[in-house]
């Protein structure tokens, strides 16, 4: 009889976890791979946090009914099974992943008898949320454009300059150079007027002697 037991034990099926380490980010969604063979038909099972205790699950966060149909209790709306249970696939999904959700799960699947239970058990790490990446060629600089404004005449009036195309240079024109002009001009002005009148005394005393000398020659 117990030789019998024995076999019997040897022969069930194995539990199959797909992953002992799944590793996930803050925010995001992980897959704990669980799935059961086909022979001998569904059949009842839970998900537990911590280790596999000798029997149901330590800390369940998830059921389902006796014959393994569908889930019956789930801890939050994070926990779900979305494989096809009917074939055996009872991965666990859990969604929007916190710090807290990293620890050991474990997957039990209840078959009748005496430690006929198949179990395995998968640690999940969550880590920090990855930052976004920017790419070069995602960002596009445009060009900065400057108002432009038409000239004041009056603000020109304060500071003239001068352009000339021919030889590309500024000259920057005194605004005082017309009255500097009209001081030459009057000096020029003057020194004619002073010369004019120095010379008309020699014309004349050149003129009454020209006259003296031409008279004595004619007596």
């Amino acid at each position: 009889m117990k030789l019998r037991t024995c076999v019997l034990l040897l022969l069930l099926p194995a539990l199959t976890v797909g992953a002992e380490h799944v590793r996930g980010s803050v925010g995001g969604t992980v897959l704990l791979p669980c799935t059961y063979p086909v022979t001998g038909g569904t059949t009842s099972m839970c998900w537990g946090r911590g280790h596999c205790p000798t029997s149901k699950c330590l800390d369940p966060i998830l059921r389902t009914d006796r014959d393994g149909k569908e889930v019956i209790w789930h801890q939050s709306e994070r926990y779900r099974l979305l494989g096809n249970i009917e074939q055996r696939d009872v991965s666990l999904t859990i969604s929007q992943l916190t710090f807290s959700d990293s620890g050991t799960y474990c997957c039990r699947v209840e078959i009748p008898g005496w430690f006929n239970d198949q179990k395995g058990e998968i640690q999940v790490s969550v880590d920090e949320a990855p930052m976004e990446e920017e790419y070069a060629e995602d960002i596009v600089i445009l060009p900065k454009i400057l108002p432009v404004f038409a000239p004041d005449r009056a603000a020109l009036q304060i500071h003239p300059t001068t352009v000339t195309q021919e030889n590309q240079e500024t000259k920057e024109t005194d605004p005082l150079d017309p009255v500097r002009e009209n001081k030459e001009i009057s000096v020029i002005n003057i020194i004619r007027i002073v010369l004019i009148f120095s010379l008309l005394p020699l014309a004349l005393i050149i003129f009454l002697c020209t006259y003296s000398v031409s008279m004595g020659n004619k007596q």
